[in-house]
């Protein structure tokens, strides 16, 4: 019954990794990794998000904390970390992703300081590489062909 449910990294600056995650009409948890002793009791990280997928994505800027990404049809959301483990606000990112069925956050590819996507062109099944920027994203590079077949990335 957890929907928005993505590995968002160390977003409680414990040294654990996290999840974060959402019940319908309820508002954005994070469940705090504890390690060997699994998670621990879950709290509110920020109020209610629309969207269809959460895209974990590290620090996308140079502040300390982890942010997320979160696609509503066409858009990607940008929620910035806070630091104890929820985020201070969101803006839209300038990128259509709607040619794309597949949008997995990566690390910083180029070394220019922010996460890169990886994604799968609907239909085609091509994978591109895009580059994240400080305010947005690099045109997509032709990573591969004949990705169609395989669902287990997302």
């Amino acid at each position: 019954g957890v929907k928005l449910l993505a590995a968002v990294g160390d977003m409680t600056g414990d040294g654990y990794p996290d999840l974060m995650g959402q019940r319908k009409g309820k508002p954005m948890m994070i469940w705090p990794g504890r390690g060997t002793n699994g998670l621990g009791t879950p709290y509110v990280a920020y109020g209610s998000i629309q969207g269809s997928k959460q895209i974990s994505v590290g620090r996308w800027d140079k502040g300390g904390a982890p942010d997320t990404l979160v696609r509503q049809g066409r858009n990607l959301i940008l929620y910035m970390g806070n630091g104890p483990g929820g985020f201070t606000g969101s803006r839209q990112l300038p990128i259509d992703v709607s040619p794309y069925n597949w949008i997995v956050g990566i690390s910083d590819v180029n070394l220019k300081g922010h996460p890169d996507l990886v994604v799968r062109a609907k239909g085609t099944g091509q994978l591109f590489l895009i580059p994240g920027h400080k305010k947005s994203f690099g045109d997509p590079i032709l990573l591969g062909r004949g990705w169609a077949k395989y669902n287990m990335v997302e």
